[in-house]
């Protein structure tokens, strides 16, 4: 229980960072997620989608969370990450 906690936490900070990536950059993830919300269940998309925005983080964020960990917490966290761009997509 506590992983989710700590998980959750990490989220919590790096929202405000990967927002303005995803923002950012919303053409081009557009184009990786083709298939909307379908593509959200697509764990490699995910995973493409997560390296992408990874270099882009701030020199913090990068060093807070390794890209490996990233992903994994992106993996898990898909939904929130990335549900309205999934939106417009499918639109």
């Amino acid at each position: 229980m506590a992983d989710l906690q700590d998980q959750s936490a990490v989220m919590a900070k790096l929202a405000g960072p990967l927002a303005t990536v995803v923002d950012k950059h919303e053409d081009v993830i557009l184009g990786k997620l083709g298939g909307g919300a379908a593509t959200l269940a697509n764990d490699d998309k995910v995973r493409e989608l997560a390296k992408f925005c990874y270099p882009a983080l701030p020199f913090p964020a990068r060093m807070l969370l390794k890209e490996d960990a990233f992903v994994d917490l992106v993996l898990k966290h898909r939904e929130p990450v990335f549900r309205e761009l999934a939106k417009r997509a499918a639109a």
